[in-house]
């Protein structure tokens, strides 16, 4: 069967594990458990999505407030590869990013677009996102970054290509 309360079940799997035990390294399974979580919140919408999302972008500038605070500036380093010593501590860092993994999958980030240009541009992120490690390891500082960010014409004509086409 299908449910909405899957992706709540697995948000609270994903984080859990990475609240109360500290191991170290634990970054790199994460993107992949976000993977599976975003695959099967796509299939099956989270239960009180839209609630969520109006209740987000209603009061975001208290949820603001509320990341805000629990934020450690005072720590330095990666800490979702190694982790901060105390449950309190892990805790804070992680419920920033479920706050935010919810504002994503709620859909509370999606705006309208008079324009068009979140269609073309997010073609581009997802070129961006998959490609400019490789770039950046094969190409001298900061060549890598500047063809990922000069790619963006082209991914702007392509689409002007293809939508040109579909109109005749």
């Amino acid at each position: 069967g299908e449910s909405g309360w899957a992706g709540w079940i697995l948000i609270v799997v994903i984080y859990a594990g990475h609240v109360v035990v500290p191991f170290s390294k634990g970054g790199h399974p994460l993107n992949s458990d976000l993977y599976v979580l975003g695959m099967v919140t796509h299939q099956w919408p989270l239960k009180g999505r839209a609630m969520v999302a109006r209740t987000m972008r209603e009061y975001w500038p208290l949820i603001f407030m509320v990341l805000l605070m629990l934020s450690t500036p005072e720590v330095t380093g990666r800490c979702d590869l190694h982790p901060l010593n105390t449950f309190w501590e892990r805790f804070r860092f992680r419920a920033i990013e479920v706050v935010l993994i919810l504002a994503l999958i709620s859909g509370a980030l999606n705006t309208s677009d008079s324009h068009g240009i979140t269609r073309w541009l997010n073609v581009w992120a997802l070129y961006a996102y998959c490609f400019h490690v490789a770039w950046a390891r094969m190409l001298p500082v900061p060549y890598g970054a500047v063809i990922t960010y000069a790619s963006i014409p082209i991914f702007y004509f392509l689409h002007r290509c293809r939508t040109r086409s579909k109109k005749v």
